[in-house]
């Protein structure tokens, strides 16, 4: 009885790895997995998320050259006379350039400019990287930023919202607030690096930053337009006022549409104007001289 189990059990055995056989086999021929596949992981073609960290594309426009040649080898562009590029609302002028097509940037030398719709940038060279929005131009830089000017609304349309004018725009002033929209702010030094999308730059070298009232030296600053901030640093930092006051500090901090300006570790010197006495035109008198007041102490003498 004992060799009959055994002899049953391997019976059994032998069946068992004949069927388990014969269900690879199936699976050999037929090609189909074992497992139903992942309905979730496949995808039509073209129907792929979009990578949501890397910026849309934004075409480089050649709105002009008057003379064009390519070096395939390179995938090199040599534009000449009268160069014109757009690249959203940014704008360079120039004489010559080279753009490579693979590195999106471009070269540019030559009577440079460099525009926004408020700002205008010059220098003897400009190199700009398309892809990531920056400009760097080198030699004899003078970065000009004007807001435009602020129309007084038609009869009968609101006025500008609060938050959208100028802290001292309640002085009843005319034209105050078009004179104050228009306020001229002038950076020239060595170096500039601007970020034209997020309308930022950051001069380095010799830095004179100038305004109507006022003329700030040091050795770098940053404008971010957004704040209406320009911020000078320096070792030190030396402002010289129209009316003649002068002072010296670490940093200075300057409203490039308003009048308000910050310092830290400030000293200086403050002059007081003295007001010039109003002389007679050529040809009239002099006024007489008043007479004096009499003391009130003074008793009229008796007849």
């Amino acid at each position: 009885m004992r060799l009959h189990g055994v002899r049953g059990m391997g019976a059994r055995l032998i069946v068992a790895s004949a069927a388990l056989l014969l269900a690879l086999l199936v699976v050999a021929v037929s090609g189909q997995p074992a497992d139903p596949p992942d309905t979730k992981a496949a995808e039509a073609p073209g129907t792929a998320p979009p990578d949501e960290g890397k910026k849309a594309d934004e075409p480089v426009h050649i709105e002009h050259a008057d003379l064009m040649s390519y070096d395939p080898g390179k995938n090199l562009y040599f534009l000449s006379g009268n160069v014109h590029f757009r690249h959203k609302d940014t704008h360079l002028y120039c004489d010559n350039a080279e753009y490579s097509e693979d590195e999106d940037t471009a070269r540019a030398t030559g009577n440079l400019k460099l525009t926004q719709p408020e700002t205008t940038v010059t220098g003897d060279l400009i190199t700009a990287d398309f892809d990531e929005e920056v400009a760097d131009i080198i030699g004899n830089v003078r970065l000009v930023t004007q807001k435009k000017k602020q129309e007084a609304p038609a009869e009968g349309e609101a006025a500008p919202k609060a938050d959208e004018r100028p802290a001292d725009e309640g002085e009843e002033k005319e034209g105050r607030w078009e004179e104050h929209k228009q306020k001229l702010t002038t950076v020239t030094c060595r170096q500039i690096r601007y970020w034209y999308e997020e309308e930022r730059a950051l001069a380095t070298g010799n830095v004179v930053a100038e305004q109507e009232d006022k003329k700030v030296y040091g050795d770098e600053a940053e404008y971010v337009e957004k704040d209406d901030l320009l911020t000078i640093k320096g070792n030190p930092v030396q402002a010289i006022m129209e009316n003649g006051n002068q002072f010296t500090s670490p940093w200075i901090k300057v409203e490039v549409e308003g009048e308000r300006f910050w310092t830290g570790g400030f000293s200086g010197t403050f002059k007081k104007e003295k007001k010039d006495e109003e002389k007679p035109a050529e040809g009239q008198p002099a006024p007489p001289a008043e007479p004096p007041e009499p003391s009130p102490d003074a008793q009229p003498k008796a007849p």
